[in-house]
This record gives C-alpha cells, sequence and structure tokens, in this order.
C-alpha cells in the first residue's frame, strides 16, 4: 500500500492489540504498529464525553508521528456509540463490519446512525447464503455511504482461534479504504 499503518486502539479488551500479537506468533509478519488506549467498557456516555479530548489528542499524535504518509485505524467497540461520536471529528471515514446474523442488526444500525462521516460497511463472514445476507442487511434500515467489495472472512480452523487465515482480505479491505 505504501503507506504507514497504525492501529490506535480504544477497545477495553485490546482486540487489535490482542489479534496482531496472535498473527506475528503465527507467523503473519506486519508492519502494522498497533498502540492501545482502552475505554472501560462500562464507562456511562457522559464519562466518555469527558475523555474525549484525550482519546483525540492520542490519536492525532499517534497520526503526527507517521508523517504525512500515514494512516491511523481506530478500532473499538460496537457498544460504544459515545466514543464513536466522539471520534467523529477527527476521523476521514468510519469502517463498520457486518457479519449478517440477526443478532447484529440493531448495533450495525446503531453504529451507522451514531456517526456522519462517510461510513464503509463490510462483510466480515463467509456467507453461503447471500440471499440471507441481503435480507438482514436490509433489516439494518440505515444505508452506509457505500458497501466494500472486498470481506474479512475466516476459515473454521482460524475463528476458533481469532487469527485471519487470508491476511490478502485485510490488504484489499485496506486499499478500498484509502482510495
Amino acid at each position: 500500500m505504501g503507506k504507514s499503518v497504525a492501529i490506535a486502539d480504544t477497545s477495553w479488551d485490546g482486540g487489535a492489540a490482542h489479534w496482531l500479537k496472535l498473527a506475528r506468533q503465527s507467523g503473519n509478519v506486519s508492519p502494522i504498529v498497533v498502540r492501545e488506549f482502552p475505554i472501560d467498557a462500562t464507562l456511562q456516555s457522559h464519562e466518555v464525553v469527558e475523555l474525549g479530548d484525550n482519546i483525540r489528542s492520542n490519536i492525532q499524535k499517534l497520526e503526527d508521528s507517521l508523517g504525512d504518509n500515514g494512516i491511523v485505524i481506530v478500532d473499538t467497540n460496537s457498544h460504544q456509540e459515545q466514543i464513536l461520536r466522539e471520534l467523529d471529528s477527527i476521523v476521514d471515514r468510519f469502517a463498520v463490519p457486518f457479519d449478517g446474523a440477526s443478532v447484529s442488526v440493531t448495533q450495525t444500525r446503531r453504529t451507522l446512525l451514531a456517526v456522519n462521516k462517510p461510513t464503509t460497511l463490510f462483510k466480515c463472514r463467509r456467507m453461503d447464503d447471500e440471499s440471507r445476507y441481503q435480507e438482514m442487511l436490509n433489516k439494518v434500515g440505515v444505508k452506509a455511504s457505500r458497501e466494500a467489495n472486498a470481506a474479512i472472512a475466516y476459515s473454521e480452523d482460524a475463528q476458533r482461534c481469532r487469527i485471519p487465515d487470508n491476511m490478502s482480505d485485510y490488504e484489499a479491505l485496506a486499499t478500498e479504504l484509502i482510495k
């Protein structure tokens, strides 16, 4: 891609940092840097607002450290819409995963409604039945700015340990997002 990439992981469980550690242990070498800025999942919206300046400052410092050709990807927990609102002023776009499951419909809708910047929806699971995926997507009821052609998928074996089985999926999605 020709860009320096860093992930600002604001998730309470350090999901991106954990994933990258597992990927490296499995031999997937990545130049991506991860910085953790965990936000407690139990915080109320007003408490997240109080952290807003600090969150934005940390992410801005990370972006500045990458230089002019850098990209920062911010990983958040999906159930914390206030964090998304706090980030809305500093991000260029949001990438929103959707796995096509009925239990994901409400959360995907809430995420898309929480932000004002452009959104890119991407599949995050292999789908054998495209019509079922489209049915669930229609139930979301809110359109993303665009849908990605790329999808992030896992084989059954890889999903058990949360290690991606195809790094090219991530590269294809990243390429779409930076266009």
